[in-house]
Parts: structure tokens; sequence; C-alpha cells
């Protein structure tokens, strides 16, 4: 039997957060947050003459926001006196002159940060500084009710918890007037369901190539949702599906910003939005769909997911929703150890990096900004746009480090984004574990995952690469082609090999110039019951044929 948050917290319970209450509702998708907001709240708030700004992460959620207010509102005038939705990047963009931010937040009563894992989750890819947002929030709004509203509250719970006892030791200094944090009771009002959770719903599949998982997902008949956290690896699954599985182009849709800005085949977003359906067969996307939407379409029956983020991977397995898809298979994207040991480089360089400014190295950064404005396209000029918080100089910055890690210069003051920091220092450590996991087995990686919905090891069901086995039966008739082979003839046959199988079936074996050696031909030989032979041809000159052995 589905549960619903508003089965569970009355009026009685509600009418006391307007007095500046701090609240956080941590529940899984699909016991009707949203809903509880919009059904339950939003009246009350009318009823006391309480305005509500609903603050999200995504544009698309904005719009259903938009689209599902318009079923509870008939004068326009009232909707705009009563409530506004905005995302959270807008509401960035406006921070910039904090005076100007503080006013524009003074008309409302309640403030609900809704999908409040943005903080954490897209700290590390977003330029506007997620952490000092929070702060601008917090301390703009501290005498009035916050919301804060999610499904996966533990990353952002400790930052969440500092700002706002922070804020409160600062309003107390400021104000003389002896505010403590015990008295907002914000460790009393967590409203916690995630008992609630429920999974049974999806099957859990992995595959040990992205060959065999789009020829998978070709061949079925339901819709799939497949979730990739990189444009280009986005862009080269769906050319995979269309010239190697025979999907159709208009079968196919890629959704990602450069989408959403240009407004490129807006019926499909506007489904999406509007009728919470997926429109073609196969929806490819990356992080604009991974939060808020919420898809009820019965013949919605796969979703495939790549991310190593925990608080993602739940975000995307959410959007499927259990009242409207009662069985949907899950697949986990294929990743070997090489990935890992590639995205541990990549981390552990980020992490230097930040040891570096808590060193004391920002006012460097801060020179460099003003004369060069971070326009590089290098790596480390990427990462100082989103590790470096750039803030009007009037708003405070809050952190419990002994060391400075912010600076000011004139009006503008310079800071580390201390989530991205943290999220980076995590997702290191989770590329550790996973790479170790990856080394025993690659499925170990995706049973390590699907623990995060409960689910356990022997739950995932492995299949047998198809392409794997296309593939070694191919190169199993290559070899069997070489008969009475000179030298020469062979070293041509070995760079063919190469050529032809160096990404799958002899990655391990082929050297960095395209070659290699003529023992580890014959182990490949043995690898399928084969073996190189070697006789005297009648120049006196060796010849190899491959055979069957007995």
């Amino acid at each position: 039997m589905n549960r619903y948050i508003s089965d569970e917290i009355k009026m009685d319970t509600y009418a006391a957060w307007l007095n500046g209450k701090k609240i956080v509702i941590n529940a899984p998708t699909g016991t009707g947050k949203t809903t509880f907001i919009l059904t339950d709240l939003l009246p009350y708030c009318r009823s006391r003459g309480k305005k509500m700004l609903i603050l999200c992460n995504r544009r698309l959620l904005r719009q259903q926001y938009g689209f599902e207010l318009a079923d509870h509102y008939d004068c326009y005038r009232e909707l705009v006196e009563e409530v506004d939705v905005l995302t959270y990047q807008a509401l960035a963009e406006k921070s910039s002159d904090y005076q100007v931010f503080q006013r524009m937040l003074k008309e409302y009563d309640v403030v609900i940060c809704d999908e409040a894992h943005y903080f954490y989750g897209d700290s590390d890819f977003n330029a506007d500084g997620t952490y000092a947002l929070l702060q601008k929030i917090i301390l703009s709004c501290f005498y009035k009710c916050i919301i804060m509203i999610t499904a996966t509250f533990s990353e952002v719970k400790p930052l969440v918890e500092m700002t706002y006892k922070k804020c409160a030791e600062k309003l107390s200094q400021k104000e003389n007037v002896g505010i403590h944090f015990s008295r907002f009771k914000y460790e009393n009002s967590v409203y916690d369901f995630q008992a609630w959770s429920d999974y049974s719903r999806l099957t859990c599949l992995y595959t040990y190539d992205v060959e065999t998982l789009a020829e998978k997902i070709a061949s079925s008949e339901k819709k799939t949702l497949v979730f990739i956290d990189d444009k280009q690896k986005a862009e080269a699954f769906k050319k995979m599906l269309i010239k190697t599985n025979g999907v159709k182009d208009n079968e196919v849709f890629l959704l990602n910003a450069q989408v959403m800005d240009e407004r490129i085949h807006d019926e499909v977003i506007q489904a999406l939005a509007v009728q919470h359906k997926v429109r073609p067969k196969i929806i490819i996307t990356t992080s604009v769909l991974d939060n808020g939407i919420s898809i009820h379409d019965e013949d919605v029956g796969n979703i495939v997911i790549a991310t190593d983020s925990r608080v993602s991977f739940i975000q995307m397995v959410g959007r499927i929703r259990a009242e409207s898809t009662r069985q949907c298979n899950l697949y986990i994207f294929p990743r070997d150890f090489r990935y890992y040991e590639k995205r541990i480089s990549q981390y552990e360089e980020k992490m230097r990096w930040y040891e570096e400014l808590d060193e004391g190295n920002l006012d460097l950064y801060a020179l460099e900004l003003l004369r060069y404005g971070w326009i590089g396209k290098d790596g480390k000029a990427e990462f100082l746009r989103n590790a470096i918080v750039i803030t009007d100089k009037s708003t405070e910055y809050y952190t419990e480090r002994k060391s400075s890690v912010y600076i000011q210069r004139g009006e503008v003051t310079l800071a580390v984004n201390e989530f991205a920091k943290e999220k980076t220092g995590n997702m290191l450590l989770a590329m550790k574990r996973f790479y170790k996991l990856s080394l025993q087995s690659p499925e170990r990686v995706a049973q390590e995952q699907i623990g995060w919905l409960g689910k356990k090891p022997e739950e995932l069901c492995v299949f047998d690469s198809s392409y794997r086995m296309k593939r070694e039966d191919e190169l199993r008739e290559k070899l069997l082609q070489i008969q009475e082979f000179s030298l020469e003839q062979l070293s041509k046959m070995k760079t063919q090999l190469a050529k032809e199988f160096r990404k799958d079936l002899l990655k391990d074996i082929v050297k960095k110039d395209g070659s290699f050696s003529k023992e580890k031909l014959q182990d490949i030989c043995a690898d399928f019951g084969l073996y190189l032979e070697t006789t005297e041809g009648k120049d006196k000159k060796n010849r190899y044929t491959v055979k069957e052995k007995a």
C-alpha cells in the first residue's frame, strides 16, 4: 500500500511551522512531497496571508510546478500574490548584490527548498557557489519558515546544520538579542520517512559491456530512460543504438542542457513536464532530468543509470514512479577498473588543488581572477570556477575551519566552496572503493550500487555478453585463417587483429604502438582451444598455422 506525507503531517503540525520553524522532510520519491506542499501547506499559507517561495533545481521541474499550480488557481493575480517558483540557479544570479537579494526575499514568509540535495549534488559543477547561496538563503530568511525537502538528505545534512548554527551565532552577536540555535529546535524538526522506501518494482540487471546493453534496450518492447553523466558518452550510446542495433533516429531523443536552451523538440519536453510521459521509445539524458520530474508512464519498462554518485543514483531511480510502473528493469551501466583508475586520478588532482587553497594560495588565485577572469578552458581553470565562490562583500561567509579560507578584495569576497570540496573528497573515497571492487569482477560495483536501494548482491542478474560471444567467434575465425603463413604474413595478420579487436578482446594485450608478440598470439590461441604450429617450408623458412587442439 502506498503511503503519503499528507496522511502523516496534519494541519495541527504544519500550522506551528509558520512561526519561523526550520523543517526537513526527508522522504523517498513517490511519497507525495509536492502534493503535500501544493494541496495542504499552500492553501493553509493562503488562508493566513503568508506568501510562499518554492525553490527547485531544474527548469523542467519549475515548468512542472507551473502547470500543477494552474490546477489550484483560477485567478492569476492571486497566484502571483501568494506563491512564486524559482530555480536555485536563477536565484543565485540575483544574489550578486546581497542587498537586492535580501529585499527580494523579504516579501516571502515561507521558503520551500525542494530537492535540497542540490546544494551538495550540483556543487562541483555549479559556478555560482551552492554553499554561498545556501548561506544567503538562511541568513536572509532566518526568522521565516524554511522547509527543506529531499529524498537524499544525509550528504547535505552536516553543512546545513552547521550553517544554521553559524547564522544563529552571527545574528546573536550582531543584534545582541541573545538568539540561540536551540530556540529553533532544528534537530527536532526533521521528518524522516525513508523507512517507506520500496524498490521492489525494480529488477536489477547488469551486462559486461555497453554493446550488449544496447542490444537489450533496442530489442525491448518497453520504453527506456537512460541516464548518462557524460554528454559525449550519451551521444556515443545513441549512435550505437542507431548504427549497430537498427533503432530509428526518431525513436531516440537526446535531452541535455543545450536542447533545453534552444527549445529543440519542445513537444518531447512538454510531454515530460505536463503529461509526465516519455514520448519517444528511448530518452537519453544528462543531469537535466535527474531531479524532481515525475514520470507516470506504464509503457516505460527500462531505466539505465551511469553515475558514481549515491545522491544522483537514488534521484534517477525515483523518476519512474511506482504507482504507474509496477515492474521496471534497472540496468547498471558497465564500467571497468580502468574507468575508476582514471576517476581516482582526476579527484586526487582536485583534492591537491583544494589543499593549495587551504594553505593560503587563494590570494594568488584572486589576483589571477582579477587579471584574467579565469577564462581558460584547461582543467584547473574549470576547477577554480567551481571551487571558489565569488560573493558580495556584505555577505557573511561561515566555516568551522581554523585556517583562513576566504579573502576580500574591495567589494568582492572569495571563498572555497565547502560543498564542492566535501563532495570531491567523498567521490574520491567512493572511486577507490569501486576500483577495488571492479578488480574482483566488474559486476561487484553494480552490486554495491543496488545496495543503496536496499537490494542484496544476489538480486543482481548478470547477463552473459552476447556481444563478446559474437566477437570471440569472429576472432576465432580470424585465427583459423592463419594457414601456412610466412613470418611477414603473420605480422600483417597480427596488425589486423590488433586493429579490429584491441578495443574489446585484446585491450590488455596490444601495446600502445598497436603490436603484440608471437608469444601473446600463442596465448590468445590457447584461450580458444587452438594452438600455433610452426613448420619448415620448402624454402627452408618457417611457416605458421593455427590448428584446433585434439
